[in-house]
């Protein structure tokens, strides 16, 4: 119960744990699919007992993900698709580990408080606009990595506290403290990273097992949703942790082709 980290390591784990078994496992893949799949639905069950809400969105977008892959074999991994509501709206109903306050909460952050739509919330977009300001100052390079903690005191919002350790959004914070040098490179490589998603999700070919290892990265560095701090030691490491997992297997495919 000290910090709210259990979500980000079910999320980057699960994936890779999948991409091995569906890599190595010698049983039929419509089993080793099914087997996937209930293993995921078992970790978006505990994600929804972390209260982290990104990490219970990027539980459920894996399954998701997974089903589509599935229906290149077959319809009937539609139906995976309604497990993840049918587990939310139970937990939601029986308000377990106090998970109907925390939904509550997150919709009167997204609505301010009824009043109107507002995502994201006021504090975050203090933050961004907080982000934005500092880059204008330093458009090339930037305030310098972790400086958003020192520098955000010298810009001043009427609305709401802007100050934090970090901007809490990947894109926002690249932004402010790299500057265009850094947010070039950003941008490039998120492209590049949902292109190729994409295409091994929707690809009529084989089933291409290298796309789980992808999926804990653009979760690490997804600009619309809150984040954590992009130069921090820990998140740094458990965002990029999937990488030689890929690499690995991915070499091995095309080594076979």
């Amino acid at each position: 119960f000290d910090e709210k980290k259990l979500g980000r390591y079910l999320i980057t784990l699960s994936p890779i744990l999948v991409g091995i078994y569906l890599s190595i496992s010698k049983k039929n893949v419509n089993l080793k699919l099914i087997n996937s799949l209930v293993f995921l639905i078992i970790v978006f069950f505990i994600t929804l007992f972390t209260s982290e809400r990104v990490s219970m969105f990027y539980s459920a977008v894996t399954i998701l993900i997974t089903v589509l892959y599935g229906i290149k074999l077959s319809k009937k991994y539609l139906l995976f698709i309604l497990l993840p509501f049918v587990i939310f709206i139970s937990i939601y109903n029986l308000n377990i580990n106090n998970f109907h306050d925390t939904v509550k909460n997150s919709i009167s952050q997204i609505t301010d408080n009824k009043k109107s739509f507002s995502y994201p919330s006021k504090q975050h977009r203090s933050f961004m606009i907080t982000s934005y300001k500092l880059f204008t100052d330093n458009p090339i390079l930037g305030i310098g990595p972790n400086n958003y903690r020192h520098k955000c005191k010298d810009v001043s919002l009427k609305f709401k506290n802007n100050c934090s350790t970090h901007p809490h959004n990947i894109f926002f914070q690249i932004l402010s403290e790299t500057g265009l040098l850094g947010i070039i490179f950003y941008v490039w490589f998120l492209i590049i990273l949902l292109k190729k998603i994409f295409t091994l999700t929707f690809s009529k070919k084989n089933l291409n097992y290298e796309l789980f290892f992808l999926l804990p990265i653009i979760y690490f560095i997804n600009p619309l949703l809150p984040s954590g701090n992009f130069f921090n030691n820990w998140f740094m490491a458990i965002g990029t942790f999937s990488t030689p997992f890929y690499l690995h297997f991915n070499e091995l495919k095309n080594n076979k082709e």
